[in-house]
């Protein structure tokens, strides 16, 4: 009796693993799930890497679609800016761009060794 469950279970076991496999003809569309991301961000993808920077994946950014909505001047030295609504510091990557460089009142970012300055309009 112990057999013929323990030969069962493999059996089971081997049709689950089985239809694990994307393509298997006798499981397609049972159990599958697939997620739709209407056009955001997939919320299983994670926020930060490992290093603690922000990831973003948004990646097809031109520099003509960047807005630089804030900067923040932090007492140590290192300042933050927003662009496009994501919080960034020096050395982020913000679409296919590095923050090279954030001062009072501009960001700098940098793309295959090009320059480009986002300049923060204050308000009068």
């Amino acid at each position: 009796m112990t057999r013929k469950r323990n030969n069962l279970f493999l059996l089971l076991a081997g049709l689950a693993v089985a239809c694990s496999f994307p393509g298997y003809s006798h499981c397609e569309g049972k159990g599958v799930f697939s997620y739709d991301e209407q056009g955001k961000r997939n919320p299983f993808w994670p926020l930060v890497d490992a290093g603690g920077s922000i990831i973003n994946y948004d990646n097809d950014f031109m520099i003509t679609d960047m807005h630089l909505e804030g900067i923040v001047q932090g007492k140590s030295g290192i300042n933050i800016a927003i662009i496009n609504g994501q919080i960034v510091k020096e050395n982020d990557i913000v679409g296919k761009y590095k923050v090279f460089k954030i001062s009072p009142d501009s960001v700098v970012l940098t793309k295959d060794g090009n320059n480009f300055e986002l300049k923060l309009n204050k308000e009068e």
